[in-house]
């Protein structure tokens, strides 16, 4: 029974995840559609603390249920497996923080001060630290951000040399964008939580949105910037042909493979190429039911978990107060 709980409580988190991934097309701010997103990669915490919940009572006897020993154990394997795969993800991210600091540390070579200079430009001020731009050794094209509270712009001297001015300045405007939009730590954490739950497909769908709309959201910021949507796509398909002739992988936007996914690089151009159309209404009101409803499962989970506990025989609150008391 302990089993059924956990299994219905985590059912009922991807039927509500999906739920939401499906009206984001509903949502135009991209800001929302990213707490959204974030917020269906957080929400396994809620199942997870549960899981802990019953593994506590098992190993501590206080369960009074009576259940049979292989739900016991299935429970438990349940709560060790999923806190198994959290520590895994959490030691991952700690490794991905050291490898990022060596990285940082290794490359200091900074761009030359024309360079930092249209980096101020694009900026306009919506940066409070100046933003650091160095240059990687490497003879191909790649431009990328990195770093938490200082970041850091890499540049290839590809980049510099082989595109002209409209088109450096879209690339930097996109990097820059990455930065406002602290798209570097907002990534870390969705990986953390995608790698901590990865056995929920809500989860994937979820890092899959968040990973692909951060692009997009920056490409449209940069063209807006520079007024030159052109010049960053004539950018993207430079670097693109550049890699198909060569056989490379390259990076433009937070180390992300570009050219693997043709299909996504494509899609990219063709919409800074497309006239813009009006926007629709929009139904504010569509990012505040989301939320609402997303707080609302969370409240049927908390009270579902409970009712289910007692209905068996099991006294949550004597479980809670035993854990104070420790």
């Amino acid at each position: 029974m302990h089993t059924l709980i956990e299994g219905v409580i985590f059912l009922s988190l991807v039927l509500g995840g999906n739920a939401t991934l499906k009206n984001l097309n509903m949502i135009i701010p991209w800001s929302q559609r990213r707490k959204l997103q974030l917020l269906i990669l957080a929400l396994p915490f809620f199942p997870f603390g549960f899981s802990l919940f019953c593994l506590y009572h098992f190993v501590e006897h206080l369960c009074l249920a009576g259940d049979p020993l292989w739900d016991e154990l299935l429970a438990s394997m349940l709560a060790l497996l999923t806190s198994t795969l959290l520590l895994g993800a959490l030691l991952k991210a700690l490794l991905s923080i050291f490898l990022m600091r060596r990285f940082l540390s290794s490359y200091r070579q900074r761009a030359t001060p024309d360079i930092h200079q249209r980096v101020d430009r694009l900026v306009g001020g919506r940066y409070t630290r100046p933003i650091r731009v160095c240059l990687l050794p490497i003879h191909h094209p790649i431009a990328f951000t990195c770093g938490f509270f200082r970041p850091v712009i890499f540049l290839s001297p590809w980049m510099i040399h082989q595109l002209d001015t409209h088109e450096l300045n879209a690339v930097l405007a996109h990097e820059v964008e990455h930065v406002i939009r602290r798209d570097y730590g907002v990534l870390f954490l969705a990986t953390f939580l995608r790698d901590a739950f990865l056995y929920l497909p809500s989860s994937h769908q979820s890092y899959h949105h968040l990973q692909r709309e951060k692009e997009l959201a920056c490409d449209e910021q940069a063209a807006s910037t520079t007024q030159r949507p052109l010049a960053l796509a004539s950018a993207l398909t430079r670097v693109w042909l550049h890699g198909t002739s060569e056989g490379h992988s390259f990076s433009m936007g937070l180390g992300q493979p570009l050219l693997p996914q043709h299909s996504a690089m494509k899609y990219r151009a063709e919409r800074l190429l497309e006239v813009p159309s009006p926007l629709p209404p929009q139904r504010s009101n569509r990012y505040r039911w989301n939320i609402s409803g997303i707080g609302l499962l969370v409240l049927i989970q908390i009270a579902f978990f409970f009712f289910g506990m007692k209905l068996i025989g099991c006294n949550p609150e004597m479980v809670i107060m035993h854990l104070l008391q420790h």
